[in-house]
């Protein structure tokens, strides 16, 4: 997720101060990166990964988490690059990015 950017990282950490468990990216009504959670949900993370419950779904259910989406039109910001074919599509919308600031 290397183009976050840094203000949505910021509104995650003041968010979390509210929130007593921790506090979730909400993209296409799902829950995902990036995300903060107090210390004191070890507990329940520990048991969901010893039950090898993997789903983010699921787990901040549990923690009955808050959840912050990203604004409109920055969903590509939030994508995870796993593959050669997204790393060639993140390098080309870093290229339009670059030439769009230096336009301004």
């Amino acid at each position: 997720m290397p183009f976050v950017p840094v203000s949505h990282l910021l509104q995650l950490h003041r968010t979390l101060k509210k929130s007593p468990m921790g506090v979730f990216t909400k993209t296409d009504d799902r829950p995902g990166f990036p995300f903060l959670l107090q210390r004191n949900c070890l507990p329940a993370l520990t048991r969901q990964m010893e039950e090898r419950q993997y789903a983010l779904r699921d787990f901040s259910r549990k923690l009955n988490a808050n959840f912050l989406s990203p604004k409109s039109g920055s969903e590509f910001e939030f994508s995870n690059i796993n593959t050669p074919a997204e790393l060639a599509e993140a390098r080309r919308y870093q290229r339009r990015s670059a030439r769009l600031d230096s336009h301004d």
